[in-house]
Formats: C-alpha cells, sequence, structure tokens
C-alpha cells in the first residue's frame, strides 16, 4: 500500500499521500520530488518519534502485564499486583503521548480545513443553487401539464362562468327587491 499526492505544498502533498493509507505509513518510505522543506521534514520526523514512543509504551505494556502473569503463576503475591499496575501506568503513558498526537494532527488538519474553508463553502452554496435551480424546474415541469389543462378550461368555459356570475348577480338584486314584498304579504295574512 502506498499514497502518492500533487499539491502547491510539499506539507499539503505529504498529507494527502498519507491520508490514503494511514495504516501503512508506520512502515512506509517517503519520496519527493523536491527538496525537503523544514516544516515537512518536522512533520515526518514528529509523527516517527510519536509513533515509535506509543508503540514502546504498548510493546513494555504488554512484556510487564505478562511479567505480572507469570508472578501470579507462582504465587508471588504482592509483587504481581505491582506489576499489572506498571502496565497500566505504560498504558496510560501511551494514552497521553497518543492523546499529545491526536490533538497535534487535529490541530493540523484543522489548520488545513480553514484554509480551504472558503472554498468549500462557496462550492457548498453552488451545489445549493444548482440544486434549487434543478428543483425548481423539475417542479414546473410536472405541473406544466396541469396548468395548461386549467389554461384551456378557463379559455372554453370562461363565456359560461360570465353568464352565471351575472345571473347570481341578477338573482340577488331581485331577491334584494322582493324580501320587503314577501316581508309584507306574510304579515297580512
Amino acid at each position: 500500500p502506498c499514497g502518492v499526492a500533487v499539491a502547491a505544498t510539499l506539507l499539503e502533498a505529504y498529507d494527502h499521500a498519507f491520508r490514503t493509507d494511514p495504516t501503512s505509513a508506520f512502515g512506509g518510505i517517503i519520496a519527493f520530488n523536491r527538496q525537503l522543506d523544514g516544516e515537512t521534514a518536522r512533520t515526518i520526523v514528529d509523527f516517527a518519534r510519536r509513533s515509535r514512543i506509543i508503540w514502546g509504551f504498548i510493546f513494555s505494556a504488554i512484556l510487564t502485564a505478562l511479567g505480572g502473569v507469570i508472578l501470579t503463576m507462582l504465587k508471588q503475591t504482592p509483587w504481581n499486583a505491582v506489576t499489572f499496575g506498571a502496565a497500566s501506568l505504560l498504558l496510560a503513558f501511551a494514552a497521553v503521548v497518543g492523546a499529545q498526537s491526536v490533538r497535534k494532527a487535529r490541530g493540523f488538519y484543522t489548520a488545513i480545513l480553514e484554509k480551504h474553508r472558503p472554498v468549500i463553502a462557496q462550492k457548498q452554496r453552488n451545489a445549493f443553487a444548482e440544486g434549487t435551480t434543478a428543483f425548481y424546474h423539475d417542479f414546473t415541469a410536472l405541473f406544466e401539464p396541469l396548468r395548461r389543462v386549467c389554461r384551456e378550461h378557463r379559455e372554453k368555459y370562461e363565456p359560461q362562468l360570465k353568464v352565471i356570475v351575472t345571473a347570481e348577480a341578477s338573482l340577488a338584486e331581485l331577491e334584494r327587491i322582493l324580501a320587503p314584498v314577501e316581508k309584507a304579504l306574510s304579515s297580512r295574512k
């Protein structure tokens, strides 16, 4: 497994290549086609140093725990507990160094993200605008047949609707005129 990358700076190229297969980076060979700059060199050396320290603590903890098992089998009661405690301390040291490495890596990637954040935000805005435009066009295309039918019916039935509206107005006027007459006739009964 390996990683290859091209970028504006060696540090970015190293970062991209490293991210292609970070598991294999622990024993990998690194090559550049330009002279190595100080920042990239420090990043590589720091990663290798921290990796060796973490694995040294872990390996020592495993061996110490194995010694604790042997002491338990030999019934060396107080010393087996001390050995297991030492193994726990070694694992705790590995965790501390690992946490520092994680913070450093997080800071490194956060810096890269902050550098590219405006570009990412612009791409997200563009994607949203394109998606909204596509949705609008799809929506209008979907309802265009319904609009066409409504227009056709309006044109076809508009004259009858006008007659109905006029007839309703005439009936309302007639009702208004006849209501007092009907009231007068009802009161005479």
